[in-house]
């Protein structure tokens, strides 16, 4: 397992994080053997390589926690993991974050879609209200045990008539985040590392 903190350093140093999509044990293992900094639980690979389901909101918290549990535990580099909408309301979001933590997951990603969710990389993607995901992103970090604990707060809202993603990107960095995942786009909302916005591989 990676110590404690290490992903947060990393982005305080103003380091760029490719961080390689894993979803089991097998790829985990290659990944981290690899040159980078952290690796990512995609939610999308731990619903179709766990359960042989689409990403359709239909894998539930205890899959994804026991998976990022057993990748964070095998492998020595720090684990960033999708957290889908914190499977349900706020008591669900806190739950999420505290059981994600006690897991070894060292970012937590958070996102904004309506339920039942869809994947990132699908079209027809609706986003819930900016109050309501701002308070959701408020509930994540108060919910942390450790300030070590990163949370990521991803917006579909790039492809959603509701609202431009960046009114609700805006909205979102005051609410004491560290990244903000704009559906394809990673912008770093802490003053310690800096802004970039690198596209993701489809």
């Amino acid at each position: 397992m990676a110590e404690r903190g290490a992903l947060k350093r990393v982005l305080e140093a103003g380091q760029f994080v490719a961080a390689p999509g894993v979803y089991d044990m097998f790829s985990a293992r290659i990944a981290d053997r690899l040159d980078f900094k952290a690796l990512y639980m995609t939610g999308y690979g731990v619903s179709a390589s766990y359960n042989g389901y689409p990403d359709a909101g239909v894998s539930t918290y205890t899959d994804f926690v026991r998976c990022a549990g057993q990748i964070a535990a095998g492998t020595v580099k720090p684990l960033i993991a999708d957290a889908d909408t914190g499977f349900g309301g706020l008591i669900n979001v806190r739950y999420t974050v505290r059981g994600y933590e006690a897991a070894g997951v060292q970012a937590i990603q958070i996102e904004d879609q309506e339920m039942p969710k869809k994947c990132g990389h699908t079209k027809g993607r609706r986003v819930v209200p900016v109050d309501d995901m701002v308070k959701k992103i408020e509930v994540a970090v108060e919910a942390r045990r450790s300030d070590d604990t990163l949370i990521i707060a991803r917006t579909d809202a790039r492809t959603s008539p509701v609202r431009p993603r960046s009114a609700k990107s805006k909205r979102l960095e005051p609410a004491d985040i560290e990244e903000t995942l704009i559906d394809e786009e990673i912008s770093a909302a802490s003053a310690a590392s800096g802004e970039a916005s690198p596209r993701t591989p489809p």
